[in-house]
Parts: structure tokens; C-alpha cells; sequence
């Protein structure tokens, strides 16, 4: 099986499945969207650079990041306060940016 990257398989435009995705942490951030629509379709995705994806809270939520395997981190975005400790205990999670009421972030973070 050969790995593609998001934008091949942007292009694919195909029903295939058993789709293997190596790209870089950016590529993947930025069609993280396409990739979850398409998860059925995909084995696996390796990123394939050294920086953290970059994901808002809701697409940290999406099961595509079941299907990355190897060594990769997360920077996430938009945390509501309550989550922050559950966000920041996942060893691939670097940093987070808390998104929240000045009341929920003293009541979870105070």
C-alpha cells in the first residue's frame, strides 16, 4: 500500500477506500475537515514533519484522530475551561488556548 498525502487525495475524486495518509502537520490541519467526512475510506495517517497539528477543540473531538499513528503532537484551540485538565493530560497534547466565559474559566481554573 502506498501512503498519499491530503492533497492526492483531495484529487483522487474516486470511492476507493483503504487510504493511507502521510502529510505534513499543516496539510493535515488544514483539511482536517475533508479528512473526517472521508473516515471510513482512510487506514491510517502519518504526519510526516516534526511540528504539532494545529486543531481547533471540536476537530480534537472528530474520530479521525483514531486512525494517526507514529509520533505526532497537538496544539488545540478554542478549549472551553471545564476541559482543559481532560485537553492537557493526552501525552500528544502540547499546548491548548482556552476559549470560555471570565465566570467558567474561574470556576474550572480558579
Amino acid at each position: 500500500m502506498v501512503a498519499i498525502n491530503v492533497n492526492q487525495f483531495i484529487r483522487l475524486n474516486t470511492p476507493l477506500s483503504n487510504i493511507t495518509i502521510a502529510d505534513s502537520s499543516v496539510n493535515i490541519a488544514l483539511n482536517i475537515l475533508y479528512l473526517t467526512v472521508n473516515f471510513p475510506r482512510i487506514t491510517s495517517i502519518t504526519v510526516t514533519d516534526p511540528n504539532p497539528l494545529k486543531v481547533s477543540y471540536s476537530d480534537y473531538l472528530s474520530p479521525i484522530l483514531s486512525k494517526f499513528i507514529g509520533s505526532y503532537l497537538i496544539n488545540i484551540s478554542s478549549v472551553p475551561a471545564v476541559f482543559a485538565g481532560t485537553s492537557l493530560s493526552n501525552p500528544q497534547v502540547t499546548s491548548i488556548a482556552i476559549s470560555d466565559t471570565a465566570e467558567n474559566i474561574s470556576a474550572n481554573l480558579g
